[in-house]
Order: C-alpha cells, then sequence, then structure tokens
C-alpha cells in the first residue's frame, strides 16, 4: 500500500505568532514550501491568468497614482499569490518605472479582490514599506 504524500511542514512561528504575516503571504516561495494561506500563482505558462493579474497590477498602480499624485507605470509581475474565498484574493508584487525620472524602478504589493464582475483595490505598499495605503478604486 503506497504511502501518502507527505505534507509540507507548518511555518516556523514567532512566540505567540498564531497567523502568517503579509510579508509570508506575498512570498510565492514561501508558499511552495510551507503551509500557508495563500497558495503561489504560475502564471508565466498561464496567458490569460497573466492578462487578469497585469489588469490587477495596473488598477493597483492607478489607485496609488491618483492617492499620491505620482505617475509610476506598470512593468511587470514578479510574483503573485491567491486566496480562495467569496472572490479570488490576490496578492501581486510587481514593479513600476517613474515616468517622471528616468531609470527609477520601485516594487510594489497589492491585495486586489478579483470575481467574474468586479475587481477592487484593498490595499497597496511600496515593498518593504510598513505603511498601506487603502485601496479607492
Amino acid at each position: 500500500m503506497a504511502r501518502p504524500p507527505k505534507k509540507k511542514p507548518h511555518p516556523p512561528r514567532l512566540p505567540g505568532q498564531k497567523f502568517a504575516t503579509l510579508d509570508e503571504i506575498f512570498d510565492a516561495n514561501f508558499a511552495r514550501k510551507y503551509r500557508s494561506p495563500s497558495k503561489p500563482v504560475g502564471f508565466e505558462k498561464d496567458p490569460i491568468l497573466l492578462d487578469m493579474l497585469i489588469k490587477c497590477a495596473k488598477l493597483a498602480i492607478g489607485d496609488y497614482n491618483t492617492q499620491h499624485h505620482t505617475d509610476y507605470r506598470f512593468v511587470k509581475i514578479e510574483m503573485a499569490t491567491f486566496q480562495l474565498a467569496y472572490s479570488a484574493i490576490f496578492h501581486v508584487t510587481f514593479e513600476c518605472r517613474n515616468a517622471k525620472i528616468n531609470d527609477q524602478y520601485t516594487s510594489f504589493q497589492a491585495t486586489v479582490y478579483h470575481n467574474k464582475h468586479t475587481r477592487n483595490v484593498e490595499r497597496i505598499r511600496i515593498k518593504g514599506s510598513s505603511t498601506w495605503c487603502p485601496g479607492i478604486l
């Protein structure tokens, strides 16, 4: 009789920590290695999924530009994870170029809710920043 596949280990936790941190939720490599509420998105080989993530990222950066009066332009998706609830919740890390300053590239992280009728930005931040901006779009 074949043995069941080995389960992924729980991630190491800090004392008193019960849930995954936001940095862990956005990290596709973390999601591949440990049990995580988020699952990595394999968008590299799926053009439909890649298009959906690009739309989510462009909506999020448009939201950020509106709130901060900046002019960042989407460049590429770096990595993404998702959770399924009533709709898909995408945690997308993507790179943008500042249109006002040549050769300034910045990575952003955004949480976007997506179902077949709507797409809403929940929050967005510059990667590594501790300050999240609420989504308005």
